[in-house]
């Protein structure tokens, strides 16, 4: 909008206007699609301690995040200036290097983690980190990861019942 006053006093207003329909179809469409994925999603910078720009509603479920209402701090908040506060204190160190890894190498990275949720627990993911530039110009860590802790527990209890297995073997002999 730009204004401008004529010769005789009068004051004139010159506006243009443009129908953005699509484009806000087209984000709602992207939107909708990020909030149903069964994956979750994850965005954040590139700092020395990341902070999280973007979750997604499957990875909120996956760490446990509730939402918080009247005006009480959001769980989100415990994670958000600090993404290394997600990891438990053994897992901090490796993922520090990894996105050291990512940023340098500007190639992404695959592979396993845990998590701690916000209610004290772990989960087991299986993830890819990139590291991509956002609409605004400015470097971004984006995480994709599924939920395997299911998988990770079945996978521990039939090593155990074959160490097991094999520990009897030995004592019956």
């Amino acid at each position: 909008f730009t204004s401008r006053r004529t010769e005789d006093g009068l004051l004139v207003g010159d506006s243009v206007l443009t129908d953005i329909t699509p484009l806000k179809k087209e984000n709602d469409n992207l939107r909708f699609l990020s909030e149903t994925i069964p994956c979750g999603f994850i965005k954040y910078t590139c700092e020395k301690q990341p902070k999280i720009t973007y979750i997604n509603r499957q990875m909120r479920t996956i760490l446990r995040l509730s939402d918080a209402g009247d005006g009480a701090p959001d769980e989100l908040d415990l994670y958000r200036d600090n993404i290394f506060l997600m990891f438990p204190m053994e897992e901090r160190r490796r993922f520090a290097l990894y996105l050291n890894r990512i940023y340098s190498q500007s190639s992404p990275m695959a592979g396993e983690i845990t998590v701690l949720r916000a209610d004290g627990t772990r989960a087991y993911l299986f993830g890819w980190v990139t590291k991509c530039v956002n609409d605004q110009g400015t470097e971004e860590f984006q995480s994709v990861c599924m939920y395997i802790t299911k998988r990770h527990q079945e996978q521990k209890d039939k090593e155990a019942r074959r160490y097991i297995k094999a520990l009897s073997d030995v004592y019956d002999r």
